[in-house]
């Protein structure tokens, strides 16, 4: 499985383990994870278990990591469960697995830069004493936080600093961490350009590059030769024949000796369009005897050696045709005969001792490379081997650790069990105590509410009867006064109709009654009109004294909004002129910046051109110094053969 892959479902498994630690164990998550994942396989799958349950166990010394880094640092965390699986793996797990297993696990968890700060903050003991031990003190003693932290972290600090830090960023782009960000934060200063003076460009000399020689355009047309054969180094090599064409004629380049151009303003065209005028005899004369150079390539000196073979081929062959006129042609047959015998012993000598050679250095480099590789594997094996117990032991510990664990877990399962049967029984015992307390008050409730209905009947009974004492009271009294007033209406009409006063005095009594009583009522009217007006004239008052004090506001509300929009306008306009100000400055700078870097080109360029024109003339002279060379050899050989007949003709006529 891959190393990601493996990362991210450790990571998965962590935080679900975190979430749901009070209701599943991580034992129990663990186990179904991988029974799920299929694609692990022993020692991975060991691996993933160990890393797992260790970065749980171990949670608060991540924890401490993480938070003295953010305190430190001033870091904002994000990836909080790949920083905890981080930590352990470099606190208890880097000699176990290694350097190369741990960066691949690493690589690409978070941000290259970020990983590369966590890492070097952990190397730092200083930085872990300062803000990562107030977080360790909470819950670890002293001597656990020295011997199991800080002590394993110094020892594989080299390690880690060579083979993971420097391996993540040769691996990633992002290779510099900033080394401010832990002290003080230097500002960047502005870093002023001076203003060069633009150089006088010169038309000739930016025109002249653009247009190569006739010859390299001549070229662009031509058909390159097919590469020869690969050399065949078992076989002994062949005589070299005569070539099946003539030699190449050198013509040379024609921009030594041609003239300057007059007209700037007129582009030379193509070779395969120009149409020049056929060249006279003597001007064909002077080309032929003009002297020559010629860029001595690999293709050139082949052909001058094949030049120079077939002119010895046919030398030998004149003296050869000499030789059988001198002497007799029997003897130098032999002679020759002999002489090619030697020269191919020799030569299979030769090609024997160099095919031993090769044969031994080949030998040689497969006897290294096997012991190289024995000694690796032999390495390989004594590190799996290494591995292996240590495994088995790591896997005994935590089976041992395991157990302790579930026995913790099954005898604090059974306390909290007896405890909660308890505390059921309890809450029921009191659930029952309060149903039977709920009904019995309501059993009250139901009584005394009875007993008041009850009550308020027997009082509306009660009332009922008086209502109707009061009303035959009421009616024997009104029986009473009538037959009264009947009895003095029959005695004395006058006397006791209306206390002794006539019908026209009570009518005016009445209607003097009623006229006082209509001039009250409009004095009452009238007072409390001219209250209402009073009340109406201060509301009047009130209103207009709210309507202005309304527009008032409204105006000073409206003059503020007036002078904030216009200190915005022109806060925006001076922004603007400004911005644009900017653009101006920047452009001219770019501009500016372009032309120093058009006017540094052409000046490459042109220096370029001038070394180039050099080397041209440096090949001309190579050439001379190589034809003199070659004449040199060809006297040196002539000369040889010379004196060579000339002993052998002392020795015929002797």
């Amino acid at each position: 499985m891959r190393p990601r892959d493996i990362w991210e479902l450790m990571t998965e498994m962590v935080s679900q383990s975190l979430q749901d630690s009070l209701i599943n164990s991580p034992e129990l998550i663990l186990k179904e994870k991988l029974e799920n994942c299929t694609a692990l396989d022993g020692e991975e799958r060991v691996m993933v278990c160990e890393t797992v349950l260790g970065t749980l166990h171990f949670e608060k010394v991540c924890e401490g990591i993480l938070k003295g880094y953010a305190d430190c640092l001033r870091r904002i965390v994000r990836d909080k469960i790949s920083m905890y699986i981080a930590a352990y793996l470099m606190v208890f797990q880097y000699t176990v697995l290694g350097g190369h297993r741990v960066r691949e696990l690493l690589y690409r968890c978070t941000t290259t830069p970020r990983l590369v700060e966590y890492l070097e903050y952990m190397l730092n003991p200083q930085s872990l004493m300062e803000y990562s031990s107030p977080y360790w003190n909470k819950h670890y003693d002293m001597n656990f936080i020295t011997s199991t932290i800080l002590r394993p972290l110094s020892d594989i600090t080299p390690h880690v600093r060579k083979d993971v830090i420097q391996w993540l960023l040769d691996k990633t782009a992002a290779r510099v961490v900033r080394d401010d960000e832990t002290g003080v934060v230097n500002k960047p200063t502005t870093r002023t350009v001076a203003a060069r003076a633009p150089r006088v460009k010169n038309d000739r000399e930016e025109r002249s590059g653009k247009i190569p020689p006739a010859e390299v355009r001549s070229m662009l047309h031509t058909i390159p030769e097919k590469r020869p054969p690969r050399i065949d180094f078992t076989k002994t090599p062949d005589i070299v024949t005569k070539s099946g064409r003539s030699p190449t004629e050198p013509i040379g380049f024609s921009f030594l000796t041609r003239e300057k151009r007059h007209n700037t303003t007129t582009e030379e065209q193509p070779a395969c369009h120009t149409d020049s005028p056929k060249p006279a005899r003597e001007e064909w004369r002077q080309m032929l005897y003009k002297p020559v150079t010629v860029h001595m390539t690999a293709g050139a000196i082949r052909r001058e050696a094949q030049t120079y073979l077939k002119w010895m081929e046919e030398r030998n062959k004149s003296l050869g045709e000499m030789e059988a006129v001198l002497r007799n042609s029997r003897e130098f047959e032999l002679w020759q005969r002999q002489e090619k015998t030697r020269e191919n012993k020799r030569r299979e000598a030769e090609l024997l001792n160099r095919k031993a050679q090769i044969e031994s250095a080949s030998h040689n480099a497969v006897q290294k490379r096997k012991a190289i590789e024995e000694m690796k594997r032999m390495v390989s094996s004594q590190v799996r081997a290494d591995i292996a117990s240590q495994l088995e032991s790591f896997s005994a510990e935590r089976d041992c650790e395991a157990a302790r664990q579930r026995n913790q877990a099954a005898k604090m399962r059974r306390e909290l069990e007896g405890k909660r049967r308890k505390a059921v029984e309890q809450a029921q015992r009191d659930r029952l105590t309060a149903a039977a307390d709920v009904k019995a008050e309501n059993m009250r409730l139901r009584e005394d509410a009875l007993e008041e209905e009850e009550r308020i009947k027997t009082q509306r009974i009660i009332l009922i009867q008086e209502i109707r004492q009061l009303r035959e009271r009421n009616r024997q009294r009104q029986a009473e006064i009538q037959e009264k007033n009947i009895q003095l209406q029959k005695e004395n009409i006058e006397d006791s109709t209306y206390g002794g006063m006539g019908i026209s005095m009570l009518r005016e009594t009445l209607r003097q009654g009623k006229e006082e009583s209509a001039r009250l009522e409009e004095e009452r009217r009238a007072h409390f009109g001219a209250l209402r007006q009073k009340e109406r004239e201060k509301v009047e008052a009130l209103s207009a004294l709210c309507a202005n004090w309304r527009q008032n506001t409204r105006r000073v509300r409206d003059e503020e909004m007036k002078s904030k929009q216009q200190e915005a306008a022109r806060l925006k306009a001076n922004k603007d002129e400004e911005d644009e100000r900017r653009a101006l400055l920047l452009c001219d700078a770019l501009k500016q910046k372009r032309k120093d870097r058009r006017t540094e080109f052409f000046a490459l360029k042109a220096e370029e051109r001038r070394r180039n024109n050099e080397l041209l003339l440096l090949a001309k002279g190579t050439s001379d110094m190589e034809e003199k060379h070659w004449s040199q050899q060809e006297l040196g050989a002539i000369n040889r053969l010379t004196v060579r007949q000339n002993k052998e003709f002392r020795s015929g006529f002797c």
